[in-house]
């Protein structure tokens, strides 16, 4: 049975909702690492895991049990998410390794601009208009998804200065 629903979302358009990209990198993973079960853990990163810059104390236990560190020894497998992003999932992987002490892949990571590589083959060559975080870092995310012509707010500011006369560039 979970062989078929493997191979069935695997056969699917890379797109879809946030949750069935989830499912699918969860099952890419436990092919991956060979798991040992037909169940899967998500968890929230901010608040859960971490809160602010400090590690939640039991999030490390969590990892480790998940891990196979637990008395049957089976490995779970896991994903993360958070509604934050403006970095890379590989980047927000080993930021989480580091900090829980956990071997955490880009794979097992879905940030809130995750979604959009789904969309990079559709609208690579279109113009798009990418808002979110500081900066042009999620311009960059985009550009790293396959997106081609990306602009942000301020380059439509600094294009129409009107468009929104109480930023400053």
């Amino acid at each position: 049975m979970a062989a078929a629903r493997a191979a069935t979302l695997a056969a699917a358009p890379a797109g879809g909702t946030a949750r069935q990209i989830a499912h699918r990198r969860l099952l890419q993973t436990q092919r991956a690492a060979a798991w040992h079960l037909d169940a899967a853990v998500v968890f929230d990163i901010d608040g859960v895991l971490v809160r602010g810059q400090q590690t939640i104390d039991e999030a490390r236990g969590a990892l480790r049990m998940l891990a196979g560190d637990n008395r049957l020894g089976l490995r779970i497998p896991f994903a993360l998410l958070t509604n934050g992003g403006g970095v890379s999932e590989a980047a927000k992987a080993e930021q989480l390794s580091r900090k829980l002490d956990a071997q955490i892949s880009a794979d097992q990571i879905i940030l809130a601009h995750s979604p959009m590589k789904a969309l990079a083959r559709t609208y690579a060559d279109k113009h798009v208009l990418i808002a979110g975080g500081p900066g042009r870092q999620c311009a960059e995310i985009a550009r790293s998804y396959g997106f081609a012509n990306v602009s942000t707010p301020d380059d439509v500011v600094a294009w129409q200065p009107a468009a929104w006369p109480f930023m400053e560039l």
